[in-house]
């Protein structure tokens, strides 16, 4: 026997609540956070003959602020 499928129309998707849409703020904090993780990319990409004098600590730091960068936008 064919398996069936119920006929009944799909239920659309609930209405978001206004209430969690990002306000002003949060957009130009997300674009503000952008900006800054591009520059910080373009700042280590110009400086790539000297990557060998930053030790490792600053490689880390490095690292911890762009994971926050590109978080920022993705969670506002």
């Amino acid at each position: 026997m064919a398996t069936m499928i119920d006929p009944a129309p799909l239920t659309p998707a609930p209405a978001r609540d206004p209430a969690f849409a990002p306000d002003l703020f949060e957009r130009l904090l997300a674009i503000a956070s952008a900006a800054l993780l591009a520059a910080m990319v373009a700042a280590v990409a110009r400086g790539h003959d000297r990557w060998a004098e930053a030790g490792p600590m600053v490689w880390l730091h490095l690292a911890t602020i762009a994971v926050a960068l590109a978080l920022t936008p993705v969670m506002l």
